[in-house]
């Protein structure tokens, strides 16, 4: 499998050009990094692919333990939520910025047992 790198330059030299945008994480890991998506692609790009894109590439410049926040949603850099299944192209200009939210990855913890009344040995009646 040619890397994207080498897929987007192959691309270029063809006179189809890359699509960027420039992913922010907010929360619990804080990054800025820019993002090429082959245009026109194999498939088209959705939000919901951008996003996953997006979290692979958190996963490797991290080692935080994660998942995302807001409800998984991609948000534009005004605040707007993204719909996953909207087309990139429709939705995002080339340098657009879109915002992930990370959160700390909850761990199960055993659930605390609540406090057991102390029985007396004695039997009390009135």
């Amino acid at each position: 499998r040619a890397s994207l790198a080498s897929r987007c330059a192959l691309a270029m030299a063809a006179g189809v050009g890359a699509f960027r945008v420039t992913v922010r994480t907010e929360g619990l890991v804080e990054l800025r990094f820019v993002m090429p998506l082959l245009h026109p692609p194999v498939a088209p790009w959705t939000v919901r692919s951008l996003r996953d894109r997006a979290v692979e590439r958190v996963k490797r410049l991290t080692n935080e333990a994660f998942t995302l926040g807001d409800g998984g949603n991609v948000r534009d850099d005004d605040g707007c939520v993204l719909f996953p299944q909207d087309l990139v192209s429709d939705v995002v200009d080339d340098g657009d910025v879109v915002v992930l939210t990370i959160q700390a990855e909850e761990t199960e913890e055993p659930e605390a047992e609540p406090p057991r009344r102390a029985r007396s040995g004695r039997n009390h009646r009135s």
